[in-house]
């Protein structure tokens, strides 16, 4: 199997050791670091955490960190700080995985417009009671005023 490319991030199947092996620069200049995991996904996570979690939080926005990420970033940020209750964490993962649902998850917070928001929130509208859109809306603008105030 081939190497997959995320970003700064590169995937691939050894076989030897029967696992997925993730190869990221955190740092340019720097020696490149090597990720394990079972899964491709499992894989890619802890190369993201890394590669997002080691760098200057400005790096979240200068890099253009898929909303999805952030999402996931700014909950184990706020977790990590003491900050969330066992019930709002499984609540706000829940939301997130809502969220994944749409193509809006995987744009880049850089490149997300008004349109793509509006769109976002219309095709939820149709689907989801009130309640559910407020905390979608909720966890987007607090990930996205971290990310602003992070620059």
């Amino acid at each position: 199997m081939g190497s997959k490319k995320y970003d700064d991030i590169s995937i691939c199947f050894d076989k030897s050791r029967n696992r997925y092996v993730a190869k990221i620069t955190v740092e340019k200049g720097k020696t490149r670091k090597t990720i394990h995991g079972k899964t491709e996904e499992e894989t890619l996570l802890k190369a993201r955490k890394l590669l997002y979690g080691t760098r200057d939080e400005k790096f979240i926005v200068s890099k253009g960190m898929p909303l999805a990420e952030l999402l996931k970033f700014n909950l184990e940020r706020k977790d990590n700080a003491g900050k969330v209750g066992d019930a709002q964490f499984v609540r706000t993962t829940y939301t997130i995985k809502q969220i994944e649902k749409y193509e809006i998850a995987s744009k880049s917070i850089i490149d997300l417009t008004e349109k793509d928001y509006q769109n976002f929130f219309n095709k939820l509208a149709k689907e989801y009671a009130d309640t559910s859109i407020d905390k979608c809306y909720s966890e987007i603008n607090q990930a996205l005023k971290y990310a602003n105030y992070s620059r």
